[in-house]
């Protein structure tokens, strides 16, 4: 096997989400026009959200959880469906090909890929044994088996990579700021076998799900109430993505605050127009709202040009770029890091250029050697040594420290860089919730 391709690092990506089976554009656009006459607005993607992935999302708040809220999911087996689609290929590639590439798993038995924080899921048909038999020929090792999990952690890396196995699931994770990988693969093995809280089971992430969580992509995210004005009076934020022969039916729902001075209809006319305005260049029908409880919703029949005729960055990267959910969940996620940020050391280095020496780490021969000068010890993790007008940057853990090493008073790192002398030389330190100092250097 080649182990090469195998690193969790390599089969680890961004990821996104999905739902249950499509319909054509004709059957879409019907379907929109007749329950703005007929109901309550539009009507809202059909099915529901895979209930063995619904099953694996644990709630947010939990010790391990860190305020990742966000939760993507995409139906590998109702995009398959549709697989002659752009928009459908792409969803189903980042999942078939980890599935096969990483783990030698058959593509075909993939049927469900999820993202929630660190943590991607895949489910399928696969066994266990396969799982197993893969991991250990890569030299993963076996730390205990949680809830019927199987829990592996990194041969060289295990303080930042970890990853369960049962028959047909699959978990990878890495570490998230103070919170160690494997903690996230237990958290959802037990949310697995009924054993704790699960994300569905929110009052507000269960009203979205019943409007969006029928798509073949779905991204859900709930918003804490200081959250609640971004946008205006919203508790939940969802969209949908449903895939047919002639285009995609795209939905967004938010779950409005009882406290709203407006009511959900309202909110999806308005938003639904304005969205319809900035949307109409690509070739998008009018939105049509509807509104179910206190979710307030819109859709649109897009042509796949909406999501293919991009710039850069491909056809996942446009579907995310302006989805409500994600852009929230990212808020959750720089809240959190600016209500918990640590505090930086009062650390000082001292810092000299040498000549005709060995780096301990860097890609060049302008050695740097960085020197503990005073305060308490950091970790190493924590440090960057960067030459800021050559774009240069090093973590200082890469040096010859371990995760969890500090770096104490005295103690020298060699940095080779690769820029001639005379670039500006900084040495950051990042904190594990965001936070970031410049920290002192004197060159002697």
């Amino acid at each position: 096997m080649d182990v090469s391709r195998r690193r969790l690092l390599a089969t680890l990506g961004v990821g996104s989400a999905v739902g249950t089976a499509g319909c054509s554009g004709v059957d879409r656009a019907r379907s929109l026009a007749d329950g703005a006459i007929g109901g309550d607005g539009a009507a809202p993607p059909s099915g529901e959200l895979s209930g063995s992935m619904s099953d694996a999302i644990y709630a947010p708040g939990s010790s391990v959880d860190i305020g990742h809220r966000l939760l993507t999911v995409r139906d590998v087996a109702s995009l398959r469906e549709h697989d002659e689609s752009e928009v459908a290929a792409a969803l189903i590639d980042l999942p078939t090909t980890k599935a096969e590439n990483g783990y030698d798993l058959d593509p075909s038995t993939v049927e469900t890929y999820g993202r929630y924080g660190r943590t991607e899921i895949i489910l399928g048909s696969f066994t266990r044994e396969a799982l197993v038999e893969s991991f250990e020929s890569d030299n993963w090792q076996h730390s205990e088996t949680h809830h019927g999990i199987d829990v592996f952690h990194h041969p060289e890396q295990p303080e930042r990579w970890a990853a369960g196995g049962g028959d047909g699931v699959l978990l990878t994770t890495g570490r998230n700021w103070a919170t160690p990988p494997e903690a996230f693969i237990r958290a959802h093995a037990e949310a697995i076998a009924g054993e704790t809280d699960r994300y569905r089971d929110d009052p507000d992430m269960a009203e979205l799900l019943s409007v969006v969580g029928g798509g073949d992509y779905v991204a859900a995210v709930t918003s804490p109430p200081d959250l609640g004005d971004r946008p205006p009076h919203t508790r939940a934020v969802g969209r949908a993505l449903e895939v047919g022969d002639d285009g995609v039916t795209d939905t967004m729902a938010f779950r409005f605050d009882e406290s709203a001075p407006k009511s959900p209809r309202q909110y999806a006319e308005t938003w639904g127009g304005r969205w319809g305005k900035q949307a109409s260049d690509d070739g998008s029908s009018n939105a049509v709202p509807g509104t179910a409880g206190r979710v307030g919703y819109f859709s649109a029949s897009r042509p796949e040009r909406a999501f293919t005729e991009t710039e850069e960055g491909g056809v996942v990267a446009a579907i995310k770029q302006n989805d409500p959910a994600v852009i929230m969940g990212g808020r959750v996620s720089r809240r959190f890091a600016e209500a918990n940020a640590m505090e930086a050391p009062d650390v000082s280095f001292s810092a000299r250029r040498l000549s005709d020496v060995d780096a301990d780490c860097g890609g060049g021969s302008n050695v740097i050697e960085l020197t503990h000068r005073s305060g308490p010890p950091v970790l190493a993790r924590r440090l960057r040594a960067v030459l800021a007008g050559a774009e240069e940057l090093y973590r200082l853990d890469r040096c010859g420290y371990g995760f969890g090493e500090e770096i104490v008073r005295g103690a020298s790192v060699r940095v080779g860089f690769e820029a001639s002398d005379g670039a500006p030389f900084l040495v950051l330190w990042d904190g594990p919730y965001g936070t970031r100092k410049r920290l002192s250097v004197e060159f002697e």
